[in-house]
């Protein structure tokens, strides 16, 4: 999956996935975070099971378009490991113990 955006302006445009299924968001959850606040608003969110649209499905729940997306990782140039690094350190400290 690709994520097509405008490079001067941070803003997601469009989506390449190569996997031949429609989806709105084809995205795998390692490559979004969602806003706590996001949740509180639509608390009818869900997460089903659906192999393949997971992902989709639950962005979907949250009435988002393309427009609400914001980029990340320096306009999308960056992979952030921030999250890898805490949860080993997690599991280091829990193995240790």
């Amino acid at each position: 999956m690709n994520v097509t955006h405008n490079e001067t302006q941070g803003k997601v445009i469009g989506f390449f996935d190569s996997w031949p299924v429609d989806r709105t968001y084809p995205v795998d959850m390692a490559g979004f975070a969602v806003n706590m606040h996001l949740l509180y608003r639509y608390p009818e969110a869900n997460f089903i099971y659906v192999a393949g649209y997971e992902e989709d499905v639950f962005l979907r729940s949250l009435q988002l378009k393309l427009a609400d997306i914001e980029v990340k990782a320096a306009n999308c140039t960056q992979v952030s490991i921030s999250f890898i690094s805490l949860m080993t350190k997690r599991c280091v400290e829990t193995l240790s113990k």
